[in-house]
């Protein structure tokens, strides 16, 4: 609570707002208090979730990509050696 009565609230989604007026303030029944906990609860979830599968995602790129330049180089290879077998 600042000096001139107002109150600075951050809420449990991480926004926040530095200056409300007292008669918009009123204190949470137990009711609600456990709604809001449930809620943030699943939006936590829900984020863990997405950042497992953005990373999932990267791990399949990033596989994706290790195969290709393999593939590439033994192609490279086999084509060397047909080659030099052509010449020889």
């Amino acid at each position: 609570m600042h000096a001139d009565g107002t109150c600075a609230i951050r809420y449990d989604d991480g926004d926040d707002e530095p200056v409300v007026y007292p008669q918009f303030v009123r204190r949470m029944t137990a009711e609600e208090a456990a709604e809001a906990e449930a809620e943030k609860e699943v939006r936590e979830r829900e984020r863990r979730e997405e950042a497992r599968r953005k990373q999932a995602r990267v791990r399949v790129r990033v596989r994706a990509r290790r195969r290709v330049r393999v593939r590439v180089r033994v192609r490279v290879r086999v084509e060397e050696a047909r080659r030099k077998q052509a010449e020889a």
